[in-house]
């Protein structure tokens, strides 16, 4: 085969590989929006992914449910400004906590913020989340490393970088969702304990549709399929002369 052949029947495979079908983009699985909202009613004395947002701490607290302060915060569109007084017990669910819970009945109450590493020890990035696909029963996968407890003026790093969960009713590029991870405590009164969260609420994220590749391609493969059927034939009519 000669030179210039080979760099004919190169350029059709490339076309050919590109226009054999339509052109798509995999759709975007990163999570633009979610927000945590309240508990709904916890059925048993145990924390788990059905039991509405919630708190678990076994020895201590084994299900407190959560109170949503601020339910259209976005957790993953930066970090939460604590609106309280770290220095001092809460009577009550702060106005900027993420979620808050009033812990074992004392009347001193939880709230959570996210933070990075250069504003409170311990921090992290800001929080991000993907899912595996838009779709019923799809899998979510969140970092919240960067997510903290605080109690009685102390903040309890309960991050995990890979919470995860499932989502559901999925309606265009909006959707419902779970939200498990464990943390272990380190330090205070509660050290070596093990803390469960489990967050539920809304989330949205930014749905790629499949583009069609551009007609000038499909020209251009097919003026490349017949430059080949040409050069065949004259090869043809050259061996017969």
């Amino acid at each position: 085969m000669t030179f210039k052949r080979k760099m004919l029947a190169a350029a059709m495979a490339t076309a050919i590989g590109t226009v054999g079908g339509i052109a798509t983009a995999s759709a975007s699985t990163v999570v633009t929006m979610l927000n945590v909202t309240n508990s709904s009613v916890l059925g048993a004395s145990t924390c788990t992914s059905g039991a509405g947002s919630c708190f678990g701490m076994k020895g201590f607290d084994t299900g407190q449910p959560l109170v949503a302060t601020n339910s259209s915060f976005n957790l993953v569109g930066g970090y939460s400004t604590p609106g309280w007084n770290e220095a001092v017990a809460q009577n009550s669910a702060a106005s900027g906590s993420i979620a808050s819970f009033n812990f074992n009945g004392s009347g001193t109450w939880v709230n959570t913020f996210t933070a990075a590493s250069s504003n409170v020890a311990g921090g992290g990035p800001v929080p991000s989340a993907t899912i595996s696909s838009l779709t019923n029963g799809a899998t979510i996968t969140a970092n919240l490393s960067s997510f903290f407890a605080n109690w009685n003026g102390t903040n309890f790093a309960q991050g995990n970088s890979a919470a995860t969960g499932t989502i559901s009713n999925v309606s265009g590029t909006s959707f419902d969702y779970t939200l498990t991870w464990t943390s272990l405590i380190s330090g205070g009164p509660f050290n070596n304990q093990t803390g469960t969260w489990v967050f539920n609420g809304t989330g949205s994220t930014t749905a790629v549709t499949p583009v069609p590749a551009p007609a000038a391609a499909w020209l251009f493969g097919t003026g490349l399929v017949g430059l080949v059927a040409v050069a065949r034939r004259k090869k043809k009519s050259n061996q017969g002369a």
